[in-house]
């Protein structure tokens, strides 16, 4: 197996980098990770991120929402690759130069990979201030590599880092007395913040946090949502888009048949009536009743599922849910299915509707509809969807690839903001 497809199939990461390379692109890695195995989202330095954006995009790559990260679906590994390209580049509230990041760029160390990265004393500076000034605390897995670098080769790049509040050889004091166990972790970073005039780690203040929490709690969560019918593929896609680090997502199933996802409460009183429902016909008093409090039930729990959510999505989470409340409607399209599950429930922020040929989706799951009733079951969709005012996208499931089918989610989501709680919804 040639190398470059090994690096290919076990650390995508990896590989994003060496195709970066080929691209021409002028780069260097800011972090080597500890483990590629391990290796999450990969932040380089560059100098013009203009011409560094448009080779990304032409390589496959979705803009992140409000950051100037990367994503891609690795279609080989079947990974997301995450890519945080940085320029400018700050340190705490600090510019760093430009003619500082050119001599960076200009004299690289490249690895055995053939990757560029950062000298280890420029690497090592650079995480001592991210992690005291970003991050608040030293991560064991980094520092015990980086604070080992030869002190000479640190101070040898103080004139670099001249625009420093104060003088390299302070910093690095500060590194050697807590390696040697003269002072804490915690007192470092204290005096290293209290230099740059940072009393704290940046957050948004309490009023302002809960004014987004309540802001989303009075306009409900408004998952992003893909329906469809059995067969259509949306666990694939739902599932692919879970492993998605920018912005927090979190995956929920609507579907009535799975009780682990269902509170005590409601998992009791759909068991009692599914009894019932089976003892009563559809035309005894009785077996009415029972019915229509299975509906009420399940509308219940579909709303609770919703609305667990609701502080996550105030503090920035996207909630994507595989299947929704209407499917109850399209599974079984009566006119009190259509009032509970499709009138009265919350509308989604947006839908995508999984579809395809109805013979192939046939195959996939042969004991529920037949073609004939997959074909009419799409077409409804589409009529009460825009009926409703639900803003969607078709994803053609039988027709497209998995990776394909999930490019073309990623893609739209992100140049639509639709990952963005803040977005205007336009109907």
């Amino acid at each position: 197996m040639p190398k470059i497809e090994k690096i290919h199939r076990n650390w995508p990461q990896q590989f994003a980098l060496k195709e970066l390379v080929e691209a021409g692109v002028k780069f260097v890695l800011i972090r080597q990770p500890y483990s590629w195995e391990e290796a999450g989202d990969i932040d380089i330095l560059t100098e013009d991120s203009v011409e560094v954006r448009n080779i990304l995009k032409k390589l496959g790559y979705c803009n992140a929402p409000q950051s100037n990260g990367y994503i891609k679906y690795d279609r080989v590994s079947k990974q997301w690759i995450h890519l945080d390209v940085n320029h400018p580049l700050f340190l705490g509230n600090i510019k760093v130069p430009d003619v500082v990041i050119h001599d960076m760029l200009n004299t690289p160390f490249v690895n055995d990979e053939g990757i560029p990265c950062l000298s280890p004393a420029d690497e090592a500076i650079l995480y001592l201030f991210h992690a005291a000034l970003d991050k608040g605390h030293f991560d064991p897995k980094y520092s015990k590599s980086f604070f080992r670098v030869d002190t000479n080769l640190i101070l040898k790049r103080a004139e670099f880092y001249s625009f420093l509040p104060m003088p390299l050889d302070y910093f690095w004091k500060l590194v050697e007395a807590f390696r040697e166990g003269r002072e804490s972790e915690q007192e470092v970073i204290d005096k290293i913040r209290r230099v740059f005039l940072i009393s704290g780690i940046r957050r948004p203040s309490i009023l302002k946090r809960a004014y987004w929490k309540l802001r989303t709690f009075i306009r409900g969560p408004r998952p992003i949502v893909f329906v469809g019918p059995d067969g259509a593929g949306k666990s694939t896609l739902v599932e692919s888009l879970a492993g998605i680090k920018w912005p927090r997502i979190r995956l929920q199933y609507m579907g009535p048949s799975r009780e682990s996802e269902m509170r005590l409460v409601f998992r009791i009183l759909m068991r009692v009536l599914a009894r019932l429902r089976d003892l009563f016909s559809k035309k005894n008093p009785v077996g009415i009743f029972v019915r229509a409090g299975w509906n009420i039930v399940c509308y219940f729990d579909f709303l609770d599922r919703v609305w667990r959510h609701v502080w996550f999505c105030g503090s920035g989470g996207v909630v994507i849910c595989d299947r929704y409340a209407c499917d109850m409607f399209f599974r079984k399209p009566t006119k009190m299915n259509e009032f509970l599950f499709m009138k009265l429930f919350p509308k989604p922020r947006f839908a995508f509707l999984c579809v395809g040929e109805a013979e192939t989706i046939y195959k996939r799951k042969a004991e529920e509809l037949s073609p004939e009733e997959i074909a009419s079951t799409i077409t409804l969709y589409r009529k009460k969807l825009a009926q409703y005012g639900v803003p969607y996208i078709e994803i053609n499931t039988t027709d497209l690839s998995p990776g394909e089918a999930i490019e073309l989610a990623l893609r739209h989501l992100t140049e639509h903001d639709w990952f963005s709680n803040k977005r205007r919804d336009k109907q």
